[in-house]
């Protein structure tokens, strides 16, 4: 009997408020919290059938916390290019862990998307 070939398609969809602790001019580190609403859509297909197994949405909620770093006070005077050449304020390197409980709000059946995921990204301020 062949392998069975499955193929998971995923797109979340979530809405946050963030609170930011950014109380100064040039602050080099800014830790945030927030939490909101989630929501997935996924379709899981047997690919030899070409056919849809299961399809659905589901609902949640999530919080997060992290901090951004401000790169600009590692080197100032390429941080002041940046501003004269391309419009670039601040270079931002954020940290950003997610808790979240996508599972319809408690529901047992079917797929529960609860877990904890980390991000790591740059933000460029103009």
């Amino acid at each position: 009997m062949p392998d069975e070939k499955f193929k998971v398609y995923v797109i979340p969809v979530d809405f946050s408020l963030q609170y930011r602790f950014n109380y100064f001019k040039n602050q080099p580190i800014i830790p945030f919290i927030g939490g909101g609403v989630d929501y997935y859509y996924f379709s899981e297909k047997q690919l030899s059938e070409k056919r849809t197994v299961v399809s659905g949405w589901k609902r949640g909620y999530h919080g997060n916390a992290g901090f951004r770093f401000n790169l600009n006070r590692i080197d100032p005077k390429h941080a002041g290019n940046l501003k004269v050449d391309y419009g670039i304020e601040n270079v931002y390197l954020d940290f950003d862990a997610k808790y979240a409980r996508v599972n319809n709000f408690g529901e047992e059946k079917g797929v529960d998307w609860t877990g904890l995921t980390f991000g790591l990204s740059f933000l460029f301020e103009f």
